[in-house]
């Protein structure tokens, strides 16, 4: 692996694999190191097994959220409105914004069209005839998910 490169673009790369769920072509266009060199790095350095867990760790992340505040808004609701504090306020706000953000990290949209652009070329190698015939409805089904 071209070390120097890697060590000039190596983390910026990572991250927009793993964080930002970049493909190599993409970084490619971002960075000055081509797509092969990135494979190289994507399967040497393990990026997708972190990729993956990146993935599941923001959905563990996302349920733990939801259960501390579904907890914390279940001991609000004992309370008086009177024995409520700027304290607790600040809390649900704070909890609120940081669901948000996960949420806003688990992009079904991104998700959908990853799975779809799999899915896709798994049936392209196996049935061009129902590839095709998929490609007539594929573009119905996002339209009908932009809508949602």
């Amino acid at each position: 692996m071209p070390e120097e490169k890697y060590t000039t673009y190596g983390e910026d790369a990572r991250r927009l694999y793993v964080e930002e769920n970049k493909s190599a072509k993409e970084i490619a266009q971002l960075l000055p190191v081509c797509e092969k060199t990135l494979s190289e790095w994507i399967n040497g350095y393990r990026w997708k097994e972190e990729r993956r867990k990146a993935r599941l760790q923001t959905q563990s992340d996302e349920a733990t959220v939801k259960q501390i505040m579904r907890k914390f808004l279940a001991e609000l609701s004992d309370k008086q409105p009177n024995q409520i504090t700027p304290a607790d306020l600040d809390k649900v706000s704070k909890l609120s914004s940081t669901l948000r953000t996960i949420q806003s990290m688990l992009d079904p949209k991104a998700a959908t069209v990853f799975v779809m652009k799999r899915f896709m070329e798994f049936v392209a190698g196996k049935n061009k005839e129902l590839h095709q015939s998929l490609l007539t409805v594929v573009p119905e089904f996002f339209e009908i998910m932009g809508r949602q």
